[in-house]
């Protein structure tokens, strides 16, 4: 596990020596993702390499996890495997990340000082499905289509009167 002097970095001096960050992390040590996760020793890892692609600071890799949540349909442990590719580019305005290339994803950095676990973290909770379920044959609850009842229409009774009225003239 990487120390934590090395979690908050300052992106742009690691893309002018293209650093890699490489790190198992501990679930249960982040901000939000506890909330979300069923508890139990859960861990991350990233790889994630800084560059320059000109004068844009780059970070291209992988965050890697298998978190194990609630199903919301049976309330039941589910593990989902996590893998989300990280393209981004690193900008200090929102003008900056305008510019950027459609495949980068823009990272807004103000100041010198970016926690990495942090971005991490924020990749794992977009790569989450909104509502995550276990596929329907693996659930502990049995979905059943209810049957429609017949019900009176209340203009049925229209229906029958113009068929006996016939045609008029």
């Amino acid at each position: 596990m990487l120390g934590d002097s090395h979690k908050v970095v300052n992106p742009f001096e690691w893309g002018e020596k293209g650093r890699l960050f490489e790190a198992c992390l501990n679930v249960a040590e982040m901000r939000r993702l506890p909330a979300i996760a069923a508890g139990g020793e859960q861990r991350c890892c990233a790889r994630i390499q800084f560059g320059k692609a000109g004068e844009l600071v780059t970070a291209v890799g992988q965050v890697c996890a298998v978190l194990t949540v609630l199903c919301q349909r049976c309330l039941e442990p589910l593990q989902l495997d996590l893998r989300p590719a990280v393209h981004w580019g690193i900008v200090t305005s929102e003008a900056a990340a305008e510019r950027l290339q459609a495949e980068l994803e823009p990272v807004i950095v103000t100041g010198q000082r970016a926690n990495l676990a942090e971005w991490v973290e924020d990749e794992l909770i977009l790569a989450m499905p909104v509502v995550p379920m276990h596929q329907p044959a693996e659930c502990a609850v049995t979905l059943t289509t209810p049957a429609v009842p017949d019900v009176d229409h209340p203009f049925a009774v229209l229906k029958s009167l113009v068929k006996n009225k016939g045609p008029s003239r």
